[in-house]
């Protein structure tokens, strides 16, 4: 009987931790690379730094949803950033990624900002 919301915060952290070891898997295995070496291992940094904030906005969480919607802020700033650093086919200058980064970032933007004004 948990609510989406309860499921998707306590899954969050967790598939942000799991993609930063995946990471380190494309590095071993020399695929998803980019105009500077290591590009892999920035990512799988960056990645566990963003669960170890959420980490911290889960002991202090005041509404069901905060760390999910808090993930599709965080994630998308590292991957529109990281992104620039990425091999790829780029559209207007964006890579696909980061296009989509733009649209998650503001639909995670909003919903936290809503839930966080109806629980005030």
């Amino acid at each position: 009987n948990l609510s989406l919301l309860k499921v998707l915060d306590a899954g969050t952290p967790a598939v942000i931790f799991g993609y930063s070891i995946v990471r380190v898997g494309c590095f071993l295995n020399g695929c998803c690379y980019g105009i500077i070496q290591n590009l892999q291992l920035y990512s799988s940094l960056s990645a566990f730094i963003i669960f170890l904030i959420l980490l911290q906005i889960y002991k202090r969480k005041k509404f069901d949803g905060e760390i999910f919607f808090a993930g599709m802020v965080l994630y998308p700033i590292y991957r529109f950033g990281i992104d620039f650093l990425r091999v790829g086919q780029r559209f207007f200058g964006l890579t696909v990624a980061q296009i989509i980064s733009i649209f998650v970032f503001i639909l995670g933007s909003y919903w936290l900002f809503i839930k966080k004004s109806i629980s005030l």
